[in-house]
């Protein structure tokens, strides 16, 4: 389920709609900034906020890839679980660098990237070459319409993903790869609270190093 956001944004109505439409299809939320926020992604701080302060829910920031770390900085201070990236033109060495960073800054947590067709072109070479040099950086695929339904394509990248070092636990719940399971059991309401619960260890873990770092580089 995605929510656009948009700057001024309704907290009351953006709660209401997770509340009504989200909690009871999903176990994750993705937030799209739509780029007209003038790069102020801190405005979104209060919204994450209340979002887990009053839901069980995982929350995914979604953005195009940034130009600069510092932006992939800014996402993460937000206190989102993850981040689903997209881009309109093929990676280059830019944007791969980017997203690697990414993944080293979630410290284990889900860096996402949409696969993009380019003008509907799919060529499944290409695409599996995407996806290994995703994978490599520690980024999961994404495959958008119509690749989605490739089911070949989907166990590709579970395959790939298996043999990586990336966390593939939290994709029970952030079903991007795939089909929700029918039925969330006691267990699972246990298992997706230890994931949250890691996720906010690491966010103050990293808020640390970079406070720390700040006050030994001085004024």
């Amino acid at each position: 389920m995605e929510i656009t956001l948009k700057p001024g944004y309704n907290l009351e109505k953006i709660l209401e709609e997770i509340e009504t439409v989200v909690l009871p299809k999903r176990k994750y939320v993705i937030l799209v900034d739509n780029g007209n926020n003038q790069g102020l992604i801190s405005e979104y701080l209060p919204l994450v906020s209340e979002i887990k302060n009053l839901y069980d829910i995982f929350v995914v920031f979604n953005k195009v890839i940034p130009k600069t770390r510092k932006e992939v900085d800014a996402i993460y201070a937000l206190g989102v679980h993850g981040v689903l990236f997209y881009n309109s033109s093929p990676l280059n060495t830019r944007s791969v660098s980017i997203l690697r960073y990414a993944a080293d800054v979630f410290m284990g947590g889900p860096v996402f990237y949409r696969v993009d067709t380019h003008n509907g072109t799919i060529a499944v070479r290409r695409i599996k070459g995407e996806i290994d040099l995703l994978v490599g950086v520690g980024v999961i695929p994404v495959l958008p319409e119509p690749l989605c339904q490739e089911k070949k394509l989907r166990r590709y990248i579970l395959g790939r993903l298996e043999k990586s070092k990336i966390n593939t636990a939290w994709l029970r719940y952030i079903t991007l790869l795939g089909e929700s399971p029918k039925h969330y059991g006691l267990g699972d309401y246990f298992r997706s609270r230890y994931l949250m619960e890691l996720a906010h260890l690491r966010y103050k873990l990293r808020v640390k190093i970079v406070q720390q770092s700040n006050d030994s580089s001085g004024p």
